[in-house]
């Protein structure tokens, strides 16, 4: 009795459901397609979402009767920054001292230059009268 192996292979492939196959890739793609629709959709809306409460009114209210009102997330940052940062001794000080060492910096760089200018101004007077 011989085999063939051709015969097999040949009988094989025609006995292999394609329909399931296909229909299992297809889904696979079609499933691909759909989240990456929702992922897009939800994100713009999550943005949206996002910038209406960045750029809208911001209410505030303590607890204590103290009620506020800003125009937008940033306006209420930066209130509340600048209300920290005058609590603050240490960043009054660090603000201080990074002012003070560049106002002398600068001092340094004017007064040499103004010196520099002023010996050779005086050089150039100099070595003119001597000629």
């Amino acid at each position: 009795m011989d085999i063939d192996i051709k015969d097999l292979i040949k009988e094989a492939i025609e006995n292999i459901d394609v329909s399931s196959l296909v229909r299992i890739e297809i889904r696979e793609l079609i499933t691909q397609q759909v989240q990456k629709l929702i992922d897009q959709k939800a994100s713009s809306l999550i943005i949206g979402e996002i910038q209406n409460v960045l750029n809208g009114k911001v209410k505030t209210d303590d607890g204590w009767g103290k009620k506020f009102e800003y125009d937008s997330f940033a306006d209420l940052f930066k209130k509340k920054l600048l209300e920290k940062m005058n609590d603050s001794w240490d960043i009054k000080r660090n603000i201080e001292s990074i002012i003070k060492s560049r106002v002398d910096d600068l001092f340094k760089n004017e007064y040499k230059s103004t010196a520099n200018f002023m010996a050779d101004r005086l050089l150039k007077s100099v070595t003119e009268a001597i000629k």
